[in-house]
Order: C-alpha cells, then structure tokens, then sequence
C-alpha cells in the first residue's frame, strides 16, 4: 500500500486538472484549491496555510481581488523572501558561481574565492530590494543602476564607497556614464559565463538567448569539437579566434545566433572587471541580436 501510495501521480505531482468555466464554453478554469496551491508553491515553496485554504474552500479566490488580497498577505511572509531567492538563484544560475574556484592571478590580480560569494550576494540583495523593499517592476533588474557592493566588488567595479568593508554591503548608485547597467553587467553573470582565462561570448551569448529570449539553442552536433583554437603565431583576440570557428559548417549556424550578443559584454573581463585590451589588441563590442549591429558603451 505504501509502495503504491508513492507512485500516485497525486503524490509525486501537484494535479491541476481544472474544472468547467462557467463563462466561457469549452473552456477549463483551476478550482479554487488547486489556485490556492499554485499560489503558495509560487510564494513560498511550501503547501498552503490555513488561511489560505479556508479562503480557498469560501470561494475567496474566485475573482481578481481576492488571489490578489491572498497574494498580498503571502508575500509579507517571511518564507516568501526565501522563496523568491530560491527562484531568481535558479533563474539566474547563480549555483554556477560554486563552480568558480579560481583565475588566472596573472591575469586577475586579487581574485578570490570569497568575490564569488560576495556577487551572489550583490544579487539576493538586489531581487531582495526590487521585489520587496521598493515594489518595483521586475524588469528594472535588467536596467537598473542601482546595486549593493562590499569592499570587494567596490574595487571590481572601481568605486570608492565609504562603509563597505569585506562583510558590509552598502547600496550604491552606478555612474550614468559608466559601462554598467543592470545585472547583465554585474560581475554575477559576467563571471559564471566566461572561462578561467578568457571571456566567453558564446556562454554569455547562449545566457541571453535561452534564459532571456526563451530561444531553443540545440547542442554541439555529436563529434564535433567546441574548443576554440589557442592563439597562435601574433596574438589574437578571442573574437577573431571565434570568427575563424564560425567559418565551420557544422559550427556556424548556431555560433550566428549566439555569439553576437555575447560580443556586446566583450568589454568586461572574465571576472567582470572593465577592460580596453584582449592581448593587446582593442575591444570590439559591436554585437546584437537580429538586426542592425549594436555597441555596448
């Protein structure tokens, strides 16, 4: 009985079958138990309270105003803070962080195992303060200047920011003329989607198309080798290294859609420090999407 118990897809699944919507013909609309679950998983990863469940079983949640008053009442939770960490850490792969022991220190002078730490914390505190300390539109997450730095991240980014230390984070204004703006410029995503001594427009570039786009990005064919040649001869920046693989058939089609906006963060280094050079050579930025080429500055 208990074996069977387990593999009830009602055990293992949280069944949402619906029922008939009385307003339109045809259509299926969710019962109010099974919005008063969608609700409180979304909120805070965890099954519903009391209070939500009886407002459930009274019908509350038939119409607009009570999902919202509910909604309202969940999110004043504590658990919600966590939970809503819990989904921008997914969203934002912030665990590929854990990944990134180290850098070159030739090339990365002063990096340590606590920077990485500390970027996944500017991020928290960022959705922390978007989502629950000013109510504002998500989407300002990608365009905000606005950030938390500790000591650390105050010199990744060049600032001189009084009360940081390594364990205090303040919030700080990004200057308007400078190169950052929102967490696409941060040094969370900038260093969790580059290589140990190199950037990496593809990982960047991949990022934006599926997480941001919602494109489909099919992988490598089988066989097929991703490394990109090392430099030989004259120093080559990685972009023209990453033009000459693109030139391979079996390469080109999906190095097209994905490296072009990869190359718009080609200014920021492998741990999301600012930079002018890539082995000696200049920077191009020039990128985009579908369209007309862009440049990041």
């Amino acid at each position: 009985a208990l074996a069977g118990m387990l593999q009830s897809a009602s055990a293992l699944y949280r069944v949402e079958l619906g029922a008939p919507d009385p307003a339109r013909d045809g259509w299926l609309r969710y019962s109010d138990l099974e919005l008063a679950s969608r609700l409180s998983f979304l909120l805070w990863n965890a099954a519903p309270d009391d209070e939500l469940l009886e407002a459930a079983l009274a019908g509350d949640l038939a119409d607009a105003d009570g999902v919202h008053g509910q909604a309202r009442r969940l999110l004043e939770d504590p658990r919600a803070r966590r939970a809503v960490r819990a989904f921008f850490a997914q969203y934002f792969d912030l665990a590929r962080l854990e990944d990134v022991r180290e850098r070159d220190p030739e090339l990365h002078p002063g990096f340590t195992p606590t920077l990485t730490v500390a970027m996944r914390t500017e991020i928290e505190l960022l959705v922390d303060d978007v989502v629950f300390g000013r109510d504002a539109d998500v989407r300002e997450l990608l365009r905000t200047r606005r950030t938390f730095v500790n000591a650390e991240l105050a010199d990744l980014y060049g600032l001189e920011v009084e009360g940081v230390s390594p364990i205090t984070f303040v919030p700080v204004e990004l200057p308007e003329d400078g190169p950052r703006a929102g967490l696409l410029t941060l040094g969370a995503f900038l260093t969790a989607n580059a290589h140990p001594t190199e950037t990496s427009p593809t990982l960047r570039g991949k990022y934006i198309r599926e997480r941001l786009l919602c494109d489909l990005v099919p992988p490598p064919p089988p066989g097929v080798s991703t490394a990109i040649p090392p430099p030989t001869g004259m120093p080559r920046t990685l972009r023209e290294r990453l033009e000459a693989h693109r030139v391979r058939p079996d390469c080109a089609a999906c190095h097209a859609i994905i490296d072009p906006p990869g190359y718009l963060f080609e200014g920021f280094d492998s741990i999301g420090r600012v930079r002018a050079t890539d082995h000696g050579f200049p920077v191009d930025t020039s990128g985009g999407l579908d369209g007309p080429a862009l440049v990041n500055g």
